[in-house]
């Protein structure tokens, strides 16, 4: 028999030995048949993911599964690349695709490779808004400019210029 794991390519397969009744009767000659292994099919999908807005990933070339291995063969690294892994990537493009190539590992070139993208989801970030704490003397009136505030939690160059300040005082 041929073993699971021969590489791919032609084999011959060798006849010989033949056992029967009356063989003794012939001239036997053998003749080779081909054994053709064709390439194992092997999918690597890269993993889905998810950041917070203004966080960069990346990528330790490990973020995937693997279908279609046998025996020892392996897959040890994969490249992966993502628009949404900058740290400027918004959330109105999420999600982003995770795109997986250039498999490297033990074995592989046994294997037909199809790659599948994993997603990466930008989610929100968090900011908050404090307004300024003032005073007034009773009678005056306090007329907001709309800037006395602080906003904690902006990322990238984000900015906020100002917000709408009411109070019943």
């Amino acid at each position: 028999g041929a073993a699971a794991g021969a590489s791919t390519g032609t084999y011959p397969i060798v006849p010989s030995a033949a056992v029967g009744t009356g063989l003794s009767n012939y001239n036997i000659h053998y003749i080779n048949g081909t054994l053709t292994i064709n390439a194992g099919s092997l999918i690597i999908t890269a993993n889905s993911m998810s950041k917070t807005y203004g966080q960069t990933v990346t990528f330790g070339g490990t973020e995937f599964t693997v279908t279609g291995l046998i025996g020892s063969d392996s897959v040890t690294s994969v490249t992966l690349v993502s628009a949404g892994a900058d740290a400027s990537a918004t959330v109105a493009g999420s999600p982003y695709a995770i795109t997986p190539s250039a498999a490297t590992g033990t074995g592989l070139n046994k294997y037909s490779i199809s790659y599948v993208d994993g997603s990466l989801t930008v989610n929100k970030a968090d900011l908050t808004i404090t307004a300024d704490s003032t005073s007034k003397t009773y009678g005056d009136v306090l007329v907001p400019t709309g800037t006395e505030f602080i906003a904690s939690g902006l990322v990238n160059s984000d900015s906020v210029t100002s917000v709408t300040l009411t109070c019943a005082g």
